[in-house]
């Protein structure tokens, strides 16, 4: 690596001057040279005992949990921190910044000198075309001697975290997606009140693509415009979207692609709560190896699950994002699905046997 050949091209370059003047004292027989010598054999010495004790006092820290925008900086502050009392006369280090939804990487140098006791804040500057979770490490972290020609290698556990937030772009729905529920054959949801056919949850104005069946005629005679029934939720339009972040062992997705996946993924549900329709996301976590379910009401839900989803993964299996969610229903099923991929909706025939299966595909022409 760079840092090892700069600290084995320092160490030949001090060699080859010793052995210059080890030649010199043979050939001169004055005391200059075996005085110079004898300096470079004791300044090896301290510097090789000194790096290697220095180092064990060397702490890096740095706060976490950041998120900002894709495209905005994200201010990153590395705190280095001499707990010894020998002096740290050069640490360098390189700060790797990974996206865990893309997996493109970023690599930012550090290097300072420490009196003992002493510490210093580096800040940094991270910036992403991209959404996803970054994981902040320290890597190839060494204490040098001022002359670099010895190195100490540490090794530091310490990783933070970082979120750049998809953006929420106008997603179109299709009224046909929403009306998939049948007004006069209810079976009601476990997520919402009610559990009685004719029970009504709330009433609204009508908007346009509503169903004739929703209409409350007899309110909206008596208020003088048109109203609909918000009924106690049917289960035949309890909807799932999923994110479809398994992908077929064939097929690879480039970092924009998923980047662009999960923000499809958030304005379909930013459009659903435009629309007052309560529904659930689900995604698999590729860490945890579990399907994950979210209910989202309201906007502060939806936010919180940003960092959950950023941070889920994509990686390539034999067994498919569906296969997975059925494979951790558990009694738990939903009639209405919206399936946002970008491949050709792998198993979705298998999820059309509990419900209707929307596709929202995301193609690298878009």
């Amino acid at each position: 690596m760079k840092r090892d050949r700069e600290v084995r091209n320092h160490r030949l370059v001090y060699i080859l001057c010793f052995l210059l003047l080890l030649l010199t004292g043979l050939v001169s027989g004055g005391w200059a040279p075996w005085m110079a010598m004898l300096f470079m054999a004791v300044y090896a010495a301290a510097a090789f005992g000194i790096s290697r004790a220095a180092g064990r006092s060397l702490e890096v820290s740095s706060g976490s949990g950041a998120m900002v925008s894709k495209g905005e900086t994200m201010d990153l502050e590395v705190r280095l921190s001499n707990r010894g009392k020998l002096p740290v006369f050069w640490c360098v280090c390189r700060i790797e910044a990974k996206n865990m939804l893309t997996g493109e990487d970023q690599q930012l140098p550090v290097s300072c000198s420490l009196a003992p006791g002493g510490s210093r804040t580096e800040k940094l500057a991270l910036t992403d075309r991209y959404c996803g979770k970054v994981e902040i490490r320290p890597r190839d972290l060494r204490v040098c001697d001022p002359l670099r020609i010895f190195a100490q290698r540490l090794e530091s556990g310490a990783c933070w975290t970082g979120y750049f937030a998809p953006e929420f772009s106008g997603a179109v729905i299709p009224d046909v997606f929403l009306d998939s529920y049948n007004m006069e054959s209810y079976q009601y949801s476990q997520h919402e009140k009610g559990s009685d056919p004719g029970e009504v949850f709330g009433v609204r104005d009508y908007q346009e693509g509503d169903s004739l069946k929703q209409i409350h005629w007899k309110l909206s005679a008596k208020l003088g415009n048109v109203t609909v029934k918000i009924p106690s939720y049917p289960i035949e339009n309890n909807i799932l979207l999923i994110l479809d972040n398994l992908l077929d062992p064939a097929i690879e997705t480039g970092p924009e692609e998923r980047s662009r996946l999960v923000e499809r993924f958030y304005s379909l549900s930013n459009a659903l709560l435009e629309k007052d329709i309560p529904h659930s996301i689900g995604w698999y976590d590729v860490t945890e190896q579990i399907f994950q379910i979210r209910r989202i009401t309201g906007a502060d839900q939806l936010q919180e699950t940003i960092p959950e989803v950023l941070g889920c993964g994509f990686e390539n299996s034999e067994s498919s994002t569906i296969l997975r969610y059925l494979e951790s229903m558990e009694g738990r099923g939903y009639t209405n699905h919206f399936l946002v991929t970008s491949q050709q909706g792998r198993d979705a025939d298998r999820l059309e046997t509990y419900g209707a299966v929307n596709v929202f595909r995301e193609t690298k022409e878009q």
